[in-house]
């Protein structure tokens, strides 16, 4: 009978310590769980990171970069920093089919607003003050899909959001390219047209898809805006550029990334403006400010590495 009365004792002991066991636990996840429900959100995590939405694949391999050849169409025709033509190979990437519009940046400044407009640091000339200017912390009105007009400090920091980068200049022009060789535009050798791309138009830009994609997909690559790339302006890079995934820095693209307030050596600009004329809209043609401009003809659009 006692041996009985302890194995009882010891099983109801055991349900015992089993039953608070459980209601421990049970109130260990019940505050687990109410936290995470009453958190509040934090406004400067972007939750869409891993969003490839409205980027197009650009396949790995190579091409050819640069340009030797004349051109007599406009009043330019290539420059020294053009050439030589090389040939570079380029990881597998994604690019935004669009440039960057008003809309997607003020998303941006809602949820970053030590970045709000009058508060960057830039050096603009007073011509260049129109009604792209932002009011109230938000775009003219009817705006809202037309291309931002950001420095290259605005365009990294929105890049850095968003889980992306700006391009190398070589990423850039291959993509521009769309797959075609030893062109002059986006569309082949055809003489610009404005049934091709806004450029010397003086009205404005244009909201973006307004014109015909290039054979990748991507919109608005030559005209609308002059888009910012990842690399140092160098004339003379062409002559020593690396053959595999090549960027003009002393850094590379992770560094640049986590440090690009440091930066202060001009940066690549490439694709043309609807200020300039047809002759700037050559895949080829390319482009220099300090990074601190910002200008009414000056946008960009990110790029993103396929993970291996």
């Amino acid at each position: 009978m006692l041996f009985q009365n302890r194995i009882f004792t010891t099983d109801v002991m055991q349900k015992t310590n089993i039953s608070r066991m459980v209601k421990l636990l049970t109130v260990l996840c019940i505050s687990f769980f109410f936290s995470i429900g009453c958190r509040t959100p934090n406004p400067y995590v972007n939750t869409a990171k891993d969003d490839l939405t409205d980027m197009i694949f650009i396949p790995a391999g190579e091409f050819v970069m640069g340009n030797d050849d004349t051109v007599t169409y406009g009043e330019y025709g290539p420059q020294k920093d053009e050439s030589p033509a090389h040939t570079v190979y380029l990881d597998a990437f994604y690019i935004d089919k669009y440039e960057v519009t008003n809309a997607d940046f003020k998303k941006f400044l809602d949820a970053n607003p030590e970045y709000e407009k009058e508060r960057i640091r830039q050096k603009v000339n007073s011509r260049l003050k129109t009604q792209i200017q932002w009011k109230d912390k938000t775009f003219p009105a009817g705006k809202n899909n037309h291309p931002v007009s950001v420095s290259w400090y605005e365009a990294m920091a929105y890049a850095k959001w968003t889980g992306k980068r700006l391009p190398t200049e070589a990423e850039w022009e291959k993509a521009a390219r769309g797959g075609l060789k030893n062109k002059s535009y986006p569309w082949g050798d055809e003489n610009a047209t404005y049934e091709h791309a806004n450029y010397e138009i003086n009205s404005g830009t244009t909201p973006v898809g307004s014109y015909l994609p290039n054979p990748y997909g991507l919109y608005d690559i030559s005209g609308n805006v002059w888009e910012w790339c990842l690399d140092e302006y160098r004339s003379d890079f062409y002559k020593n550029s690396p053959d595999r995934n090549p960027l003009a820095s002393k850094y590379n693209i992770i560094d640049i990334t986590r440090h690009y307030k440091e930066v202060f050596s001009p940066r690549v600009l490439r694709g043309g403006g609807w200020v300039f004329g047809p002759d700037q809209l050559r895949v080829s043609k390319r482009y220099k400010q300090p990074p601190v401009e910002s200008s009414r003809s000056i946008g960009f659009r990110c790029v993103k590495p396929v993970k291996r």
